[in-house]
């Protein structure tokens, strides 16, 4: 009989035979793309193993393993030789949680039935990653966990991508009562729960061995870079890791990186489901196909090369943008609230001119923007009585709240299945002015580009969204 022994952080497979082993490292081994150019000068044969060749792996693989061994019905006994069941056999009822989120969300306050299930799994599982779309209400769920580290004193700390994000569950957390720490940039105030950024992990090193609960928001921000990642490490003696994102990575390098830190998804929630439900807004996805006279010499041009050419300095691309935000911003319909996304600051100068020239309200955010200025630039946006259009860069990705978007316009392309969701997630939100959220891109064909585009209308069609296609 197989045998998997299973510590705090590692385990090792124990196969006699050696046959099933062999089938199983296989199985976990995986070509780094780009590594054709790379494994010759390093004497590397470019292939990530999440299982070495003697069978030993991270325990948080123990799950994708155990379903593999399952469905070809082979035997297995698993040793755990540490387990920290404590945390899990502690937490508060429902009951507790919703008269803890009323003192900031007011009486009439209560958890949806997908929260509940959620926090559920979530209380009750060591490890775990946890997917939940944009405007789902995962901020809830994060200060449901903070309430129960502070309840049963379990030393906890939250980690975060971006400064931003921090900084607004901070303040909610500060705001519902609870006594939290925070690390991210010049800030440092250690506390048996720690808010940081993994730019700022190094500040907490003298709780990395205390820390038995570590908490991930954003988790696919983590799932590739390598600081990132030793990040996580760094916490010795934690077993209670939780990851969430709207968009756990479904490549296999990405989606194993963490699902080997924090086993497999434990619970997930499609946006489809919560817009038939009632919880987000329904998109409508408007492809407009554009065609252009292609130079010969673009042929082999590159994608840095097609990408400036084709979308950023487009005349008949940006030309349809600015015919969108008119048609929309028409003073005899309703207010509309515009939200573009850019990849670049020469794309959002390009953008603002033609439409702030032509008399439209604009306001632009900026990765050098001051926390404080972000803050400014989105209450003016939303506070307008009048239709604004909203031009940012990938800050505006995700951790931004912004119901009031009417209309969503992605203008920067891209293939990434993560960057889509993330980006639409914007503007699903529920908002009285809005009963439906137009989402406009463009099937661009030329090289490199209509691949693209494929891939984001296979991405919409895959979450369900209704998709229309606008021929030239």
């Amino acid at each position: 009989m197989l045998i998997i022994e299973t510590g705090k952080k590692y385990g090792k497979i124990i196969d006699a035979s050696g046959a099933v082993l062999k089938a199983l490292v296989k199985i976990f081994t995986f070509t780094v793309p780009g590594s054709y150019f790379m494994k010759n000068k390093h004497r590397w044969d470019g292939k990530k193993r999440f299982i070495s060749k003697d069978g030993k792996f991270r325990v948080g693989l123990l799950q994708e393993i155990e379903k593999i061994l399952e469905k070809n019905s082979i035997k297995y006994q698993v040793k755990k030789f540490s387990k920290n069941s404590w945390i899990i056999h502690r937490w508060p009822s429902f009951k507790e949680v919703e008269g803890f989120l009323q003192n900031h969300y007011g009486s009439n306050f209560k958890l949806r039935v997908f929260q509940q299930n959620l926090i559920h799994y979530v209380f009750s599982k060591e490890k775990g990653l946890f997917q939940a779309p944009t405007g789902s209400g995962k901020t809830v769920v994060l200060a449901a966990l903070a309430l129960s580290s502070a309840k049963f004193g379990i030393p906890t700390v939250f980690l975060f991508p971006k400064k931003q994000i921090l900084i607004q569950t901070y303040t909610l957390f500060k705001a519902l009562g609870l006594d939290v720490g925070i690390a991210c940039g010049d800030g440092l105030d250690i506390k048996p729960i720690t808010l940081a950024t993994i730019q700022s992990i190094h500040k907490i090193s003298a709780i990395y061995k205390s820390t038995q609960r570590v908490i991930v928001d954003e988790v696919h921000e983590f799932s590739n870079g390598k600081k990132a990642l030793e990040g996580l490490d760094l916490f010795t003696e934690c077993e209670n890791f939780l990851g969430f994102s709207a968009t756990i990575p479904t490549d296999k390098i990405p989606y194993y990186n963490l699902v080997e830190r924090f086993s497999s998804i434990q619970y997930k929630v499609e946006a489809n489901d919560l817009i038939l439900e009632g919880f987000l807004t329904k998109p409508l996805v408007l492809f407009k196909k554009i065609s252009y006279d292609i130079d010969p010499k673009d042929i082999i041009a590159t994608y840095p090369n097609i990408y400036d050419k084709y979308i950023i300095n487009s005349t008949k691309r940006n030309c349809e943008i600015y015919k969108q935000v008119a048609k929309w911003s028409d003073p005899l319909q309703v207010v509309s609230k515009i939200l573009i996304l850019v990849k670049n600051l020469e794309h959002q100068d390009i953008l603002e001119g033609k439409l702030s020239n032509a008399g439209f309200s604009v306001v632009c955010l900026r990765g050098s923007s001051t926390l404080e200025e972000r803050k400014k630039a989105i209450e003016t946006f939303q506070k307008n009585t009048f239709s604004t259009v909203l031009i940012g860069t990938v800050i505006l990705q995700t951790g931004v709240d912004i119901p009031e978007i009417t209309h969503f316009i992605n203008a920067r392309g891209l293939k990434s299945e993560i960057a889509t969701i993330q980006a639409i997630g914007r503007a699903l939100r529920l908002h009285h002015t809005k009963k439906e959220v137009v989402c406009y891109d463009f099937y661009d064909e030329v090289k490199y580009l209509e691949k693209h585009s494929r891939q984001r209308l296979q991405t919409y069609t895959e979450k369900q969204f209704e998709v229309r296609i606008d021929e030239e």
